[in-house]
């Protein structure tokens, strides 16, 4: 079964949302952050494992920090 999956960017110093972020799914581009929204990753299947990426000038790239959040699984009910 599939779910919408939303996504928070929280600034791991601050907690403020990250806005203009641009967001990569599974190695494909989704569009950008914006600050205060949960932004929409699409209708997932549940139990799925995916490649999260996320760029911003000013930040590092999340593939590069030491923060654990590459991959996610979409939770089941």
């Amino acid at each position: 079964m599939s779910v919408a999956v939303g996504l928070s960017v929280p600034d791991f110093c601050s907690d403020e949302q990250v806005e203009d972020g641009e967001v990569f799914l599974d190695g494909f581009s989704i569009g950008y952050t914006n600050a205060g929204v949960k932004n929409f990753l699409g209708e997932l299947m549940q139990g799925s494992q995916h490649q999260l990426k996320m760029i911003r000038t000013g930040y590092v790239d999340s593939y590069l920090d030491i923060l654990l959040n590459d991959t996610f699984t979409v939770p089941t009910e």
